[in-house]
């Protein structure tokens, strides 16, 4: 998750300063794989939450 903010971020740097090689394409991909990441990562927190709940009310 780290890695894929620092691409993100730094496709954004690039894109403001206009670098050569820089893509909208590759700038987009990344950005959907960090949706997906981040997604994914929420959800993953949601089920533990949800888990630890079950397992305080069990007690």
């Amino acid at each position: 998750m780290t890695t894929l903010t620092a691409v993100c971020s730094i496709s954004v740097v690039m894109y403001i300063n206009k670098a050569p090689d820089f893509t909208i394409a590759g700038m987009a991909l990344f950005f959907s794989l960090a949706v997906i990441v981040y997604l994914g990562f929420l959800y993953i927190l949601s089920a533990l939450r949800k888990s630890w709940k079950a397992a305080v009310a069990g007690k």
